[in-house]
């Protein structure tokens, strides 16, 4: 995950846009600025803030691996293995008129003082 190496809304307010300035000037909104509170930001932000502060998006980002996501290495072969398991069987025009060709009863329940069940078919 991409967070950032330090405090970006200090670093702008060194460069002198404090919050309020900010927010007053229209440069950004106030969702914009508690997303970068969260750590939640988009590449425009991200863009912004380089402008604002004069910087490269690495001298303000740092990627650290989340540990609860782990990168699975599979080989082309189990890539392929799981590909054919996700394809569903082919069924040819005769087995579809088949099950066409089936009549099941299905009950419905009826409202009022009239049977409860009827056979449909």
């Amino acid at each position: 995950m991409l967070r950032y190496k330090n405090n970006v809304l200090e670093l702008l307010k060194n460069k002198g846009f404090s919050s309020y300035r900010l927010r007053k000037d229209k440069i950004m909104g106030e969702s914009k600025i508690q997303n970068i509170r969260n750590n939640a930001t988009s590449i425009e932000t991200i863009d912004q803030l380089c402008r604002l502060i004069d910087c490269q998006p690495g001298d303000i980002l740092e990627y650290v691996p989340d540990e609860d996501k782990e990168i699975k290495n599979t080989s082309k072969d189990e890539i392929q293995k799981e590909q054919k398991e996700e394809i569903p069987k082919q069924v040819t025009v005769k087995e579809m008129k088949k099950v066409a060709q089936i009549k099941t009863p299905i009950k419905l329940k009826k409202v009022g003082n009239k049977n409860k069940n009827q056979n449909i078919l």
